[in-house]
């Protein structure tokens, strides 16, 4: 089973996101996905029982993304973290907490893909 976790404050870009992965072509038959509308739920929800991919907006009210794959990476460092945000200033930053791809939004969908098939 391959879990997928999707953060972003932004309910519009936590359904795009959403309807992306539910059309990636190689997208396994037991996949799951969960959505999140901010960090604290979705270090919560991982910590009790992990996901494989998080995609994980950087720019969130309360915890910032990247605080929040740092909060992750204290328990985990195999999931892959894909950030998908507005702000280019955080790339630096995403190299602290080992982010497996940094995607500006509007995200590209070959993109999106590259990087899904990159951590699967």
């Amino acid at each position: 089973m391959l879990k997928i976790a999707i953060c972003d404050d932004m309910p519009d870009f936590l359904e795009q996101t959403k309807i992306l992965a539910e059309n990636w072509s190689k997208k396994p038959d037991n996949m799951t996905i969960s959505l999140f509308s901010d960090g604290d739920a979705l270090v919560e929800s991982h910590t009790a029982d992990p996901f494989d991919i998080i995609f994980l907006d950087v720019v969130m009210p309360l915890v910032n993304g990247i605080d929040t794959a740092a909060e992750i990476r204290t328990h985990d460092n195999n999931v892959k973290i894909i950030f998908l945000t507005f702000s280019k200033e955080f790339a630096y930053e995403s190299y602290a907490v080992k982010a497996n791809d940094y995607l500006l939004k509007p995200v590209d969908s070959a993109k999106f893909y590259a990087s899904l098939d990159a951590c699967y």
